[in-house]
């Protein structure tokens, strides 16, 4: 029975062991910029791609796009003061360039 028991507890050793490894890992895409923010407050920021480390539990990664990004409204009427109806449609293309003021 305690050779049974001692397996049990190789297993859940082994088991918490792969879940601090999986934590521990993120990628960040070539189109991917992160913050890794540890209790609110900013770590680190990579925009370099491939796969980065973090302390699991204590650090959070923020993920922001570095593409071109679009804001579309939605088209609204407008009345001008000589009571003519203007439909205006607006749109905005910016990018993240530093993720840390955004």
């Amino acid at each position: 029975m305690p050779i049974a028991r001692s397996y049990i507890v190789a297993g859940i050793g082994v088991l918490l062991a792969i879940i601090l490894l999986a934590g521990s890992f993120f990628t960040v895409s070539e189109t991917q910029q992160a913050i890794v923010l540890q209790f609110g407050a900013v770590k680190r920021i990579d925009q370099t791609a491939g796969l980065k480390f973090k302390v699991p539990f204590v650090q959070d990664v923020v993920i922001y796009e570095k593409r071109l990004l679009d804001i579309v409204s939605q088209p609204q009427e407008v009345i001008l003061a000589d009571q003519r109806r203007l439909v205006v449609d607006a749109y905005a293309v910016y990018r993240i360039v530093d993720p840390l003021k955004f």
